[in-house]
């Protein structure tokens, strides 16, 4: 027993083969870390859709070029379409706002909004393909590009 308490004492904390070992586990984790975030496949953008808390909001076919607007109770949606976009005023009944673009060519971004000062939904990327998404906390929208993606807000 003395004697292999003695051995534990004098041997190093890692041996090469822990060492090795190590390496390739994180060697491991790079890559599928590398291969879900940032390889993700992202497929032509087909339908966006928005939410209000839970209420779906509006869906857009840029195949079909067709907008579905539901009601939803506080929330008032105008629209105005030109040649190459829609412009949706969404006022909500708390006095908030935001303007979501829809490019007919294939894109949804947020252009206005009223919600916070930094206003980050606004200075989102544009949803250009399946992996887009913009969220605007404070007035529980959410615009996505997937219905397999619904990005829950609480």
């Amino acid at each position: 027993m003395q004697n292999k308490l003695g051995q534990v004492k004098n041997s190093k904390p890692f041996r090469l083969a822990d060492l090795i070992v190590y390496a390739l586990l994180a060697g491991v984790i790079v890559l599928l870390f590398t291969l879900f975030i940032f390889v993700s496949p992202a497929l032509p953008l087909s339908k966006v859709y928005a939410d209000v808390g839970n209420a779906e909001l509006f869906s857009y076919d840029f195949e079909k070029g067709a907008l579905d607007l539901k009601d939803v109770q506080g929330v008032t949606v105008s629209v105005t379409e030109s040649d190459e976009s829609l412009s949706l005023v969404i006022a909500f009944e708390g006095g908030g706002s935001n303007v979501v673009v829809i490019e007919k060519s294939g894109s949804a971004r947020v252009s206005e909004a009223n919600c916070s000062l930094s206003k980050d939904c606004a200075h989102t990327s544009p949803i250009i393909d399946s992996n887009g998404v913009i969220v605007c906390v404070p007035h529980r929208l959410r615009i996505y590009a997937s219905k397999e993606f619904q990005p829950s807000l609480g």
